[in-house]
């Protein structure tokens, strides 16, 4: 017979009884018995064929016994030594699924042999090599092998590399903290070993998946500074390029990546998601030159390699960032005709779309294709949803679209397109831009509404961008400017109390002080004075004063300390405060206003003429002050004209005072005093009949309390007209009466 060979048996063959293997496939006793032997003879001996009938010690047995079935496993604990041996060579030789059963039953059967703990291991490893060739379900008995392996033995010299591969065990099963604690174990109790390193890798890999670079780079360092020279220093040293790039310190990356580059110059050959994250690094920094080289080379040397596509779009990319246009759409219509449906080609085609968004350049004719996705960028970006679905790319294409919208001032599409991307992606990354989007249009809307005067609307738009936009979004999208508007919106409908909120908060966040503190504390004292809180308002002025003593709104502060001062029965001061704010810069509704109040201020201090031309000036601001509503500053100082002229019996210039009055404001609760005062003049001009005037005035002198108190002095035109008999003869020589 020839040398000893041993082949397996084929299944249904006769024999003694089966042994269970990994793949539901059974071994016959004899087939055992005679691997057992062999491992034990030299090579080249021969043995005699025998059959099931014949054992182990070699006896002879009856003929009646032929056909009894032989354990092998039970006859092999006859002798430890020899099972050991056999799953040994097994082992050795790979055949791991041989090696499991025999490795199983000598484990189980001889707990105190000194080969025990070998066989333990053993057993271990070889559940471990078998699930590595892809049958995951032994994992499990690979988990369960090491953990009794290690609990029986924890100093046995196969502890570093059992647990370094239970950890993976556990990772392959996805059981990631079970896997670092496994790691880490390691590192505690054997650190010095050569798989302690590779457990540092493993655990700053996993901080990396976890998208915790930070302390990625604490794990990476350790290796660097612990494990010097060992294999897994140049990962490490990549790997803390790597999350540098991840971290966006991209200039710190840059200079990792070269020094690896110098002292491991084939590495990036290896991984080409490094080399693109070096060219990306370069490209960050505007190193075009040696990026669009390093993309280049990805391009070149291995066009068919996952990172092509993605490089080739990035050449595309720094052609736009150089000003090349023309090349950048070349360059993008390439990656979309060689590398269709790829991560690339929607990226270019986003980037085309762009292109067209901005309208600033225009392709030739002849190209069909780029003119297309250019004249239409929004089903240029349906595509890449079409064709991406639910990938990242999907998700910068809702909001290219969004912002489409926003662009081309289709409000509540913006928003709708936002709150579509939201509902369909709301753990995506970009949840914040979609929120920050939403935002602006808010805000756009807001303004628009406001800048119309539809002040009711401008406050319902502020009240639903409040409800559906989460605070921190609305922040970064800064609102400070719409949270004006909606509090003037407010200030205008004489909502007071619920301006006062909206311009608290403005000044409550430290980035709204920065951005509209002013205008926001100048409107807040406004809103005070308005409600009657006096204090308040100059508590704010001097604030003001204090914080902002050049700002913009300084001569509309200074209006409202003037009017404060008037209210406060200090006319002369009022009137110096208010000549200085009258120099600055005031919106036309608050110019009418403070000149009524200057008017006011200089009447009763006796200065008629200064107090006639304030009010003359102001009623000359009527069409420049917007809106169809004028403020009842302009109301006032309209009627109020006609009663300083009728007192000074100035008749002619008081009837057309009076009449330009009732004209401007009908409605007005003064105009029946209007009508009351020209059938007086008149009856002083001999006029009576030939000028219609209200019989039944529907307020007189007397009831209207708010006129009486402003005007008490010429309620008694006698008393007024012999007191100041002489200021008004001094107004006439001067010309200003009429």
């Amino acid at each position: 017979m020839k040398e000893c060979e041993v082949y397996p048996p084929k299944v249904g063959s006769g024999g003694g009884k089966l042994l269970p293997t990994l793949y539901g496939k059974h071994v016959m006793a004899r087939h055992a018995v005679r691997v057992m032997l062999c491992a034990l003879l030299p090579l080249g001996m021969a043995i005699v064929p025998f059959g099931p009938q014949i054992s182990l010690a070699g006896a002879a047995e009856k003929k009646g016994d032929a056909k009894k079935k032989v354990n092998p496993i039970e006859e092999m604990k006859i002798n430890p030594v020899l099972m050991f041996r056999v799953a040994l060579r097994y082992s050795q030789r790979g055949l791991y699924t041989r090696a499991i059963p025999i490795l199983a039953a000598f484990v189980q059967a001889f707990p105190n042999r000194v080969e025990h703990r070998r066989a333990a291991y053993m057993l271990a490893d070889a559940y471990f090599f078998i699930a590595k060739t892809g049958v995951s379900v032994m994992y499990d008995n690979a988990i369960a092998a090491f953990t009794h392996a290690l609990v029986q033995y924890p100093q046995a010299p196969q502890m570093p590399s059992a647990y370094m591969r239970l950890g993976r065990a556990y990772k392959a099963k996805k059981k990631y903290a079970e896997a670092q604690v496994a790691f880490r174990s390691l590192l505690r109790l054997a650190p010095e070993s050569p798989q302690a390193p590779q457990a540092l890798l493993q655990i700053a890999e996993r901080y990396m998946v976890l998208e915790d670079p930070k302390s990625a780079i604490v794990e990476y360092s350790k290796i660097l500074k612990k494990y010097r020279g060992s294999p897994a220093e140049k990962d490490a040293h990549f790997g803390i390029a790597n999350a540098l790039f991840k971290r966006k310190l991209f200039p710190d990356a840059l200079r990792q990546f070269d020094v690896g580059k110098k002292r491991w110059p084939e590495f990036f050959r290896v991984r080409s998601n490094l080399l693109y994250n070096y060219a990306e690094s370069l490209f960050q920094v505007r190193n075009f030159s040696r990026a669009g080289a390093a993309f280049l080379r990805m391009v070149n040397v291995n066009p068919t390699s996952d990172f092509s596509h993605r490089a080739l779009a990035r050449l595309g990319d720094i052609q736009l960032e150089l000003g090349r246009t023309e090349e950048a759409i070349r360059v993008y219509s390439r990656v979309i005709s060689t590398y269709p449906k790829t991560e690339g080609a929607w990226v270019s085609l986003i980037r085309i779309a762009d292109i067209g968004v901005e309208g600033k350049f225009k392709l030739k004719p002849s190209w069909v294709f780029q003119n297309v996705a250019m004249r239409d960028p929004q089903g240029a970006y349906w595509r890449v949803i079409k064709e991406d679905r639910v990938g990242r790319l999907a998700h910068v294409a809702y909001l290219r679209i969004a912002a489409y919208h926003l662009k081309n001032g289709d409000l509540r599409d913006a928003i709708k397109a936002a709150q579509t991307f939201l509902s369909k992606f709301p753990k995506s990354r970009l949840a914040n831009n979609a929120n920050i989007i939403m935002a602006r249009a808010y805000f756009e809307e807001v303004g628009r509404f406001y800048r119309r005067e539809q002040f009711l609307r401008a406050i319902r738009t502020y009240g639903e961008f409040r409800s559906i936009v989460p605070d921190r979004a609305s922040i970064l999208a800064k609102p400070y400017k719409a949270m004006v508007e909606a509090g003037e919106s407010y200030l205008r409908l004489g909502l007071y109390k619920e301006a006062n909120k909206i311009f608290e908060k403005i000044l409550g966040d430290p980035q709204g002080i920065i951005s509209a503190g002013g205008e926001a504390i100048f409107r807040l004292a406004q809103s005070s004075l308005l409600s009657g809180d006096r204090k308040k308002a100059k508590d704010l002025a001097l604030s003001f004063v204090r914080r902002f003593p050049k700002g913009e709104r300084s001569p509309s502060i200074r209006a409202i300390l003037g009017e404060i001062g008037w209210l406060d029965k200090d006319p002369r001061t009022a009137v110096d405060m208010i000549t200085e704010a009258l120099k600055g810069n005031l919106d036309n509704e608050l110019r009418a206003r403070t000149l009524f109040v200057l008017s006011e201020a200089n009447a009763e201090i006796f200065h008629y003429a200064e107090s006639i031309e304030a009010l003359r000036k102001a009623i000359a601001l009527y069409p420049k002050v917007p809106g169809k509503v004028k403020p009842f500053s302009l109301e006032l100082a309209s009627f109020r004209l006609g009663d300083v002229l009728y007192e000074g019996r100035r008749w002619i210039g008081s009837l057309v005072a009076y009449m330009g009055a009732v004209e401007a404001f009908p409605k007005s609760k003064l105009a029946g005093w209007a009508y009351h005062r020209i059938g007086k003049i008149q009856v002083h001009l001999n006029l009576k009949d030939r000028l219609k005037a209200s019989k039944k005035p529907t307020v007189s002198a007397v009831s209207d309390r708010f006129w009486s108190s402003i005007t008490q002095f010429r309620l008694n035109s006698s008393k007024w007209e012999k007191k100041n008999r002489s200021r008004m003869d001094q107004l006439e020589r001067e010309g200003l009466a009429n």
